[in-house]
């Protein structure tokens, strides 16, 4: 009974994505069900992935040493301890997965970023910039882990809030109310943010107004003055706006005159970065990757990103932070060894 069991959860786990598209209602990424039963899709989805990874070595070894002993007319391993031994192995793996869960589910680190830079405008020294990417408003993070988002945030004390994309998943209507906290973002120079790819996905005219509301200025290929501070901030667009008929990323337009000026480039994806460096910009902050989400899987998500996943790079001069996220995304709510955050940089002249 107890492998049957075994067997009908791993058999669910291995079946988590169509399960959902079946069962989800009209929309895979903002599906229809309580965030209780994705949690758990992902917990088993995470046991199916841990337990092959784990899994498929130990079978290689008991494979070599079996051959091994028959070679050398040595004793074999038993066919009892190599049954404990891979169940042992499944429970690991389950106990990894609970861990990735955990991972996924708790409130994001602040991770502090002190960045140098010799053409830094004297008026900058010391400006503190906060910045949250990938929230994910929806079936897994409602309005409360939101307001948590925002106390860390401004617990923080930054000069300026940027905020660099796919902060939802589902229409206004759905899930507008769990985003409202970010109305309680405090910055004495203001909060900027540029579109995703999720926010085209549930009408972004209607997103963009809310965003409005909330106080949020949206840079969509264009920048602004940080106010007397020297720096500009620019945004770009994302290309999944193609398909709805939205404008198209245009970083010669968003980036126009940054030799001439410290500019800060927001792009949800990282890789438009050595066109960025290119066109003049000193630093940029994206997100979109997760950081890969889990060990082993930075590698694939590098591929698919220009070759940029997590953390710092030097580009061609320019500086690129990609965020591994704020929040967790509903179809992979799983996190190890890359922790969401929120990126607190504070700003500084090489003397």
């Amino acid at each position: 009974i107890a492998a049957g069991v075994l067997l009908l959860l791993l058999a669910l786990g291995a079946l988590k994505f169509p399960l959902v598209r079946l069962f989800g209602g009209k929309s895979f990424f903002a599906p229809d069900l309580p965030g209780w039963i994705l949690h758990l899709g992902g917990f088993l989805y995470g046991w199916i992935l841990f337990s092959f990874f784990i899994l498929i070595p130990a079978a290689v070894f008991f494979g070599v040493w079996q051959g091994y002993c028959k070679f050398k007319k040595k004793p074999a391993v038993s066919g009892k301890v190599v049954r404990i031994t891979k169940l042992s192995l499944v429970g690991i793996a389950a106990a990894v997965s609970l861990l990735a869960l955990w991972g996924g589910i708790k409130s994001p680190d602040v991770r502090h970023i002190r960045l140098v830079f010799h053409d830094l405008p004297v008026q900058a020294e010391g400006v503190r910039i906060a910045v949250l990417s990938d929230i994910h408003a929806g079936p897994t993070v409602k309005a409360e882990r939101v307001r948590k988002f925002v106390e860390l945030a401004n617990a923080a004390r930054p000069d300026v809030i940027l905020l660099v994309g796919d902060y939802l998943d589902g229409t206004v209507e759905e899930v507008g109310r769990d985003l409202v906290p970010l109305r309680d973002l405090q910055a004495p120079l203001g909060v900027y943010a540029v579109p995703g790819n999720h926010e085209y996905y549930y009408d972004y005219p209607r997103w963009r107004k809310f965003f409005a509301e909330q106080g949020i200025k949206m840079l969509e290929n264009r920048q602004e003055n940080l106010g007397s501070s020297g720096i500009r901030i620019a945004g770009i667009t994302d290309p999944a706006g193609r398909k709805f008929k939205e404008p198209a990323p245009n970083l010669k337009r968003a980036l126009a005159g940054a030799r001439k000026n410290f500019t800060i480039l927001l792009s949800h994806r990282p890789k438009y970065a050595r066109e960025a460096a290119k066109l003049g910009a000193k630093l940029q902050l994206s997100g979109h990757t997760h950081g890969g989400s889990i060990i082993g899987l930075a590698p694939l998500v590098k591929n698919f990103n220009a070759g940029f996943v997590s953390g710092g790079y030097s580009v061609d001069g320019m500086t690129l932070l990609v965020c591994n996220g704020t929040g967790i995304w509903n179809g992979m709510p799983l996190r190890l060894g890359a922790p969401s955050e929120i990126l607190l940089l504070e700003l500084h002249r090489d003397q």
